[in-house]
């Protein structure tokens, strides 16, 4: 029978960034190294290896851990022990990468619609625009009907660009013209797309209609018994292009700011109040090309309102994150008792309104500190460890220095922690500046032997760490201590577990002892 291979010794011998350059093209990124994600489809690196902490992730899909867990997705292996089986056969060397600030990523030119088609959505957006104002039947009036609940009022529909799109114009255009450029379009869904009423337009750089998204006004299933989603799109309509930015960007470029929210009518609400450089990511999360974009017309600092449920929260959280690795700019959260922006927009009279919105907008969070507010937001002392690791994986990535400090004392500040002990932490460094005094240095072992226990650490790691401990401290140890050190030693070896923890306790000062407060 083959002897049980070690977990810690195969993490050991294999290096994170080694084993992740053999699958994945890598450039380094201030601490850290990036590339396309291989496990999603992706133009622009999400793909993040972190060597500090030996371990990646991915903000494109969310997916992140450590050699193993790479090692076993990247190559389908869903057994552990064959796992560490296959990596224990000596992929240990890091290959030479290039250390050089990384040129652009070579990202291909999204496709954009044909001559043809853009006349079709030019003429699509004036006849649904017309029947937003003008049109007297029950259809338009039910658009009208479904946005004025929503707090839109016909001042404000001429103001805004949206249209109605009705059933009439879908068999406009599918009686003249050909199936083939109308499928291309997607000004008609064929049987599944009359419930998509409102559209809005979307612009490219150069203020041509080059898409719609079509928003449901009427509850019910498709032809297929399925539930509608909330949105359509237009087949090559480019999400990574935020909605409305070629409006806002006069006002992006006069402020240096951009308010970011999730959805169409959030943003037409901010706007029907006055605000003008605000941008839409579609239901979207917010990826490189978005601040790109923002960035390009002149936005510094970003002002993300996500909507306030869980999804809302997680998107937050991945923005700031995002964010955080880019040093051009400074990113604030908005936090509101609303559920969104939609609903203020509900608020009858419109001057409470914009008390809200300005009052939401003042108050705005500063990213780092509000990351690490959330991170440590009713966490417990078992989901400690794993959500400060999480923060330091964060903490190592950040290029700003000021950004860095902010995120650093807020976690700290969560985890009920002292700035300086999360900082000895995070860098690696003995707690202990002073030399040990012999005295206390029985003390300082049980307190960190205390630690470990709490962090759940593998007793294989505290056993290398009592050895470590006993071959460099010895000279220095009084006879107590030593018999102290080999007696849990060999408690250790033969796997007297509930002895060795409850020694700890027994001997530890009141203060210390696990679970004491």
């Amino acid at each position: 029978m083959n002897a049980a291979i070690d977990k810690e010794a195969v993490k050991r011998n294999v290096d994170m960034l080694g084993l992740a350059s053999r699958y994945v093209k890598l450039a380094k990124v201030g601490n850290v190294y990036q590339g396309l994600c291989p496990f999603h489809s992706e133009d622009t690196p999400s793909f993040t290896v972190y060597p500090e902490t030996q371990s990646f992730h991915c903000f494109g899909c969310d997916v992140g851990g450590d050699q193993l867990k790479f090692f076993g997705l990247i190559e389908n292996v869903d057994s552990f022990p064959e796992i560490l089986a296959r990596l224990s056969k000596g992929i240990v060397c890091t290959p030479q990468l290039d250390h050089r600030v990384p040129r652009k990523p070579e990202v291909k030119p999204k496709p954009v619609p044909g001559k043809d088609v853009l006349e079709m959505y030019k003429q699509a957006y004036e006849m649904s625009r017309t029947a937003l104002l003008k049109d007297t039947g029950a259809e338009a009036e039910g658009v009208r009907r479904y946005l004025a609940g929503r707090g839109f009022s016909i001042e404000d529909l001429e103001k805004l660009r949206i249209g109605a799109y009705l059933p009439k114009h879908r068999e406009y255009f599918r009686n003249n013209y050909g199936k083939e450029i109308v499928e291309k379009s997607g000004l008609v869904s064929y049987g599944k797309g009359y419930n998509y009423r409102i559209i809005f337009p979307h612009y490219n750089s150069e203020g041509i209609i080059v898409g719609f998204a079509f928003r449901l006004t009427i509850e019910g299933p498709d032809h297929d018994g399925k539930p509608f989603r909330k949105y359509k799109f237009t087949p090559l309509y480019n999400k990574d292009y935020p909605f409305n930015i070629y409006f806002a960007a006069p006002s992006i470029k006069k402020t240096g700011e951009v308010v970011i929210v999730e959805g169409h009518l959030d943003a037409l609400a901010l706007i029907s109040m006055g605000l003008e450089n605000v941008v839409c990511l579609g239901g979207h999360s917010l990826n490189r090309e978005h601040i790109a974009h923002c960035v390009k017309y002149g936005a510094k600092s970003f002002l993300l309102w996500m909507d306030n449920d869980d999804p809302g929260m997680k998107g937050a959280m991945k923005a700031v994150r995002l964010v955080l690795l880019e040093n051009k700019v400074m990113i604030l959260v908005v936090s509101c008792s609303y559920n969104d922006v939609g609903e203020i927009n509900k608020e009858t009279d419109r001057e409470k309104r914009k008390k809200i919105i300005d009052a939401s907008l003042k108050a705005a969070s500063f990213g780092p500190v509000w990351l690490g507010k959330i991170m440590m937001l009713g966490i417990g002392d078992r989901e400690k460890l794993r959500i400060l690791e999480e923060g330091k994986e964060i903490y190592s990535q950040i290029i700003d220095s000021i950004q860095k400090r902010q995120f650093l004392k807020s976690l700290a500040r969560g985890a009920g922690l002292k700035l300086v002990e999360l900082e000895r932490i995070f860098s690696g460094k003995s707690q202990e500046r002073k030399p040990v005094q012999r005295g206390d240095m029985k003390r300082v072992l049980l307190l960190r032997l205390n630690a470990m226990i709490k962090q759940e650490v593998d007793y294989p790691q505290m056993l290398r760490f009592l050895e470590d401990y006993y071959r460099a401290s010895r000279k220095k140890m009084t006879p107590e201590l030593k018999e102290l050190v080999v007696r849990l030693i060999k408690l250790i070896r033969n796997y007297e577990i509930e002895a060795f923890t409850n020694y700890i306790a027994c001997n530890l000062p009141e203060v210390a002892v696990v679970g004491r407060k």
